[in-house]
This record gives structure tokens, sequence and C-alpha cells, in this order.
């Protein structure tokens, strides 16, 4: 929860400084894709994941995206666009 909230702060700064007024906005989480990492890159990103309570099972990907909901959200972008 507190990453979401964290999330949602990045687009208010972004309309804050450039004046941009979106009509919709989503939180697409992301993922940890360990298996695509060189060692250093996977070394690092496993810290930063320990210090945020993340998943650090490097042995597999770690999928976040809630896919449901961002293709709803995309679906409701289409059909604003064409209306």
């Amino acid at each position: 929860e507190e990453e979401r909230e964290e999330a949602a702060h990045y687009p208010d700064t972004l309309l804050e400084t450039s004046g941009w007024k979106p009509g919709m906005i989503h939180h697409a989480a992301g993922a940890l894709r360990y298996t695509e990492y060189d060692f250093f890159k996977r070394w690092i990103i496993r810290r930063m994941a320990e210090h945020e309570n993340a998943p650090t099972d490097v042995s597999r990907d770690h999928e976040f995206t809630d896919w449901k909901a961002l293709s709803a959200f995309v679906a409701e972008f289409l059909a604003s666009a064409k209306a």
C-alpha cells in the first residue's frame, strides 16, 4: 500500500511541473526480471529488493502488473479517444 501511495505521487509531480492535465492515469507495477539481468545488475537489484521488502529469489522473474486492470484501462482509454 505504501508503494501505491508513493507511485501516485510521481504523476502529481509531473503534472504540477509540466501543467499537463491528462484525462486518465493508470499505475502499472512492472516486474523484476532477474533471469534477464547480468550478474552485476541482478546483484544490485536484489539488494534494492531486500531493502524494499520485494521478492529476492533470483532464480525466477516476479511479475507485479495487474494485466486485467491494465487491459481495462487501455480499453477505456481507446473508447474515450474514439469519442
